[in-house]
């Protein structure tokens, strides 16, 4: 029987590196509001005691930097509505994190269709949400799993800080679905050659973001199956 089902908007922020339980799954589940059924199906499969979902975020608050994990209890979608599932998975979690950590915090996540590029955009979204962090999945996630009873337990790394401004090749792969990056890296970078320092910036924070995913994955993981598991890989 499956007892966990980790899952992640892409293969990047999903990770290979570690060894799983036999008893855990893990899945790809796209970028946006294609998580959603995406998920759907992955429970239908896996019929999963509990769901850890991993990813990248934005910071929309300072105090925030890249690298910092963030366990959301709450979650927001852009057109106003709110969602509270209060896990208790992730509040025994939070309570096992290192006070003072941004992982002991509570945390509300905003879910919006599209990425926010400018930190003036951000920042306001942050200041009229009142959400810590952003991203384009967990409202569509936390939706799937209150319909099938699962907890959830939403974990998320940041990636880019409030004051930081994102090129629009972002917008560009995230309206590819998260496919061919390189080739629109390249691109972009013909069409805008002064932006190698910008998209050089980016990737370091992004696999120092990468670097701490797998970090939580290999903590986490243990915490949520039970231990006489014994080690394999399934993967979806």
């Amino acid at each position: 029987m499956t007892q966990l089902l980790v899952i992640a908007p892409t293969a990047r922020e999903l990770g290979s590196d570690w060894r799983l339980p036999a008893n855990v799954r893990t899945g790809v589940v796209g970028l946006g509001e294609a998580a959603g059924p995406t998920l759907r199906a992955l429970l239908g499969e896996t019929n999963p005691r509990a769901v850890l979902s991993l990813g990248f975020a934005g910071a929309l608050r300072d105090g925030l930097r890249t690298g910092d994990v963030v366990i959301a209890d709450r979650v927001s979608m852009g057109d106003g509505s709110a969602r509270s599932y209060g896990s208790p998975a992730a509040e025994a979690l939070r309570a096992q994190m290192p006070a003072g950590s941004t992982a002991s915090a509570p945390c509300d996540l905003l879910t919006t269709a599209s990425p926010l590029l400018s930190a003036a955009e951000k920042r306001r979204c942050g200041e009229e949400s009142g959400a810590s962090v952003l991203d384009l999945e967990g409202g569509w996630i936390a939706a799937e799993a209150e319909r099938a009873r699962v907890s959830l337990v939403l974990i998320r790394v940041v990636l880019d800080e409030v004051g930081l401004s994102l090129p629009a090749l972002v917008q560009t792969i995230v309206d590819d679905g998260g496919a061919n990056e390189w080739l629109h890296a390249i691109g972009f970078l013909l069409r805008r050659p002064l932006a190698v320092r910008d998209l050089i910036g980016l990737a370091s924070r992004s696999r120092a973001a990468r670097h701490v995913l797998g970090q939580v994955a290999r903590t986490i993981v243990p915490m949520l199956v039970p231990s006489e598991a014994e080690p394999g890989a399934a993967r979806a």
